[in-house]
């Protein structure tokens, strides 16, 4: 059974995390990972799933350890929270009877943490993505009831943790809102951080040509509002159309819309929501194939090539809590078009870094005028009052570039690995020897108990 063992300086680290794949979670474990490997910690990632073919390449160097895997995900369709806490569960047992461990640091899924509590008194640090029960949608009575069970057990398994990190002030309001039990809880904030790309590697990216592209990097998940970045380029292609005077130039063949995202072909909604992002680009708009282009499933140097040579990155959800995807833009000086909510808007600065489209819900018009401006300079076009030529990009280009360059130094002040390696350090190394208290089986069962009641209390009264 894994316990903690006295030692100086370096500690013994273990992960938990659900599946790990090629998702904005799953790039923050291993870029935490990496950050504690690097302060000398002793690392290992333990995982229900782990496929070498979908996966970071940086997790092929790793310490994984997979369990659970023969676990299903759901039954016909259904009972995925519960069937993601049996999966959790199970490997949580598995880690704790085979991992020795001086912290434990999980995210996504909070009953690691009451599993990890009743099997031992190792220290455990939470990274708090999001709330998951935010993260259901919750059509019918019966789904409603069905979540109450669930969303408890995640209320009280957060509690449980002896640090509880948060990935921006944006989550940490919605902490304090959806968790009213957890007051007690000194959140603190980590952002995410990317690795900056060495500066010759960005100016080969950034060659000036006739083709102006635009990037939609995401899951194919609904949650994730792909589907904006289609409407938005069918009225952006329109209104481009409007203003060029050749039938040659209408074909509008100097644009791109490249949508790349991780499709799991064992998750229903993936190729579900793929195909009908297909449908609602080449059937319901027509757009041509030479002007939007679907990619699946791409590795670490590709998704580099694709973020470094795009002009622009739209990025789509909306009340996202933070989204890595921005700040992997700004870091190749690729400037970002987002919603004005969640994440974004501590990330992206509003008219320097990007542009922050402040119509909720999402207005594709909104959106197509944002695009039109990184296509050319609109007081410039005015002045000419001709259709767009190559000389409009290249000069388009040199403005896109100053505020890549504005959205490089903002990753480096804000979003350093230096400076989440270094906090991440400090969670590990106070983890336990903070005034978090470890709980013995009976306090526990006392903090149940009290939590259960006075959450039914406050909720009754509220």
């Amino acid at each position: 059974m894994a316990h903690t063992l006295p030692r100086k300086g370096s500690k013994r680290v273990v992960f938990l995390h659900p599946d790990l794949g090629i998702g904005g979670a799953e790039k923050l474990i291993v870029e935490a990972a990496y950050a504690l490997k690097e302060k000398g910690h002793s690392v290992t990632v333990c995982t229900s799933h782990y496929d070498p073919k979908r996966c970071f390449e940086k997790t092929k160097e790793m310490d994984i350890y997979v369990a659970g895997d023969w676990l299903p995900r759901s039954l016909f369709g259904k009972l995925h929270i519960l069937f993601a806490l049996l999966r959790a569960v199970w490997l949580s047992i598995c880690v704790v009877w085979s991992q020795k461990a001086d912290v434990y640091i999980t995210d996504q899924i909070a009953v690691y943490n009451g599993c990890l509590r009743l099997l031992c008194y190792t220290p455990i640090v939470f990274y708090c993505h999001f709330p998951d029960q935010l993260l259901s949608k919750r059509q019918s009575i019966i789904k409603k009831i069905y979540r109450i069970p669930f969303d408890l057990v995640e209320e009280i398994t957060t509690g449980l943790a002896d640090i509880v990190l948060v990935n921006s002030k944006f989550t940490g309001r919605i902490f304090r809102k959806t968790f009213r039990m957890l007051h007690h809880i000194n959140l603190q904030i980590l952002y995410p951080a990317v690795s900056l790309p060495p500066l010759e590697a960005v100016k080969k990216y950034k060659k000036e040509g006739s083709v102006i592209s635009f990037l939609s990097i995401n899951r194919y998940e609904r949650k994730k509002n792909i589907a904006l970045a289609i409407h938005a380029f069918a009225a952006f292609l329109k209104l481009l159309a409007e203003k060029k005077l050749s039938s040659e130039a209408k074909k509008n063949k100097d644009v791109k819309l490249i949508i790349a995202g991780g499709c799991d072909a064992k998750v229903r909604e993936n190729i579900e929501y793929y195909e009908e992002l297909n449908d609602l680009a080449y059937n319901h708009y027509n757009i041509p194939k030479y002007n939007l282009q679907f990619l699946r499933s791409f590795d670490d140097s590709e998704k580099e090539n694709l973020i470094g040579s795009a002009s622009c990155v739209l990025y789509t959800p909306e009340g996202e809590h933070f989204g890595i995807v921005p700040i992997e833009a700004m870091a190749h000086q690729t400037l970002v078009i987002a919603l004005a909510s969640g994440g974004p808007k501590e990330s992206v600065v509003d008219n320097k870094t990007g542009f922050l489209c402040d119509k909720i819900p999402p207005d594709p018009n909104q959106w197509a005028s944002r695009m039109m401006q990184v296509y050319s300079q609109p007081s410039r076009a005015a002045e000419m009052g001709h259709p767009f030529t190559r000389t409009d990009h290249v000069c388009n280009l040199r403005d896109i570039l100053d505020s890549g360059r504005n959205g490089r130094r903002r990753v480096e002040c804000v979003f350093s690995f230096s400076a989440f390696r270094d906090k991440f350090h400090e969670a590990v190394s106070t983890a336990g020897a903070s005034d978090a208290v470890l709980l013995t089986k009976c306090s526990m069962l006392e903090y149940v108990v009290r939590t259960v009641i006075s959450t039914y209390l406050i909720r009754t009264i509220m």
